[in-house]
């Protein structure tokens, strides 16, 4: 056990994935998606965040290809390398772990993609509400509406996007608050125009009662 820890170990250094993604690189012959795959199983989940990188930074266009069903197959593998990706401090990391997870349709990282909620980065909560929609459940929606708080107007244009084009009932009481609040007026021209769009969706008939008399 202890060597099989140390090749693990060995294998995950950074000089290590550094060696493997320039040889992928300079690669003549296409490397195989299924030898990838078994190298990643002698991985440590540790490493996973340096794969994620790496691969965004690979230019080799067959290697590419093979490097993202390989990386596929290990997040199918170990879900918990995802969750761990989105928790991680590099935004870099996180940006890329949100692109799997939307190819993935990983829902069992809804949980960890609400945390974001508080992160710094405003690209990043939007990518993470775009990551939540593209998920569609009820589940992802209801934590995608949350993000109607955010303090930045292209966060907030995201939820309000994804909720007209699939409208959530457990996001109507919020919106109606937005739309029949005080200072509705003073947001941007793209917001309210969303923002009646996702009412619109939302209310279904109903919602003429309210939005006529703010649309004249």
């Amino acid at each position: 056990k202890k060597a099989f820890a140390a090749l693990t170990f060995e294998a995950s250094s950074p000089g290590a994935l550094a060696q493997l993604f320039h040889t992928l690189e300079g690669a003549e012959v296409p490397p195989s998606a299924e030898g990838l795959a078994e190298l990643f199983t002698q991985l440590s989940l540790e490493a996973f965040p340096a794969i994620l990188l790496w691969s965004k930074g690979l230019t080799n266009s067959d290697a590419r290809a093979a490097l993202g069903t390989a990386v596929q197959r290990f997040v199918e593998d170990r879900p918990e390398a995802l969750a761990e990706a989105l928790a991680s401090p590099d935004a870099g990391v996180v940006r890329q772990a949100l692109r799997l997870v939307r190819r993935v349709k990983a829902l069992s990282t809804i949980s960890t993609i609400a945390k974001l909620k508080g992160h710094d980065d405003a690209s990043l909560r939007t990518a993470a509400v775009k990551t939540l929609a593209a998920l569609g459940d009820s589940q992802a929606f209801r934590t995608l509406s949350k993000f109607l708080t955010d303090s930045e107007e292209d966060v907030r244009l995201a939820v309000l996007e994804a909720l007209a084009h699939r409208p959530y009932a457990g996001a109507l009481q919020r919106v109606q608050q937005m739309i029949t609040a005080d200072d509705v007026e003073q947001r941007g021209l793209a917001e309210k125009r969303a923002l009646f769009e996702a009412y619109g969706a939302l209310a279904g008939p109903g919602g003429v009662t309210i939005l006529g008399p703010l649309l004249q």
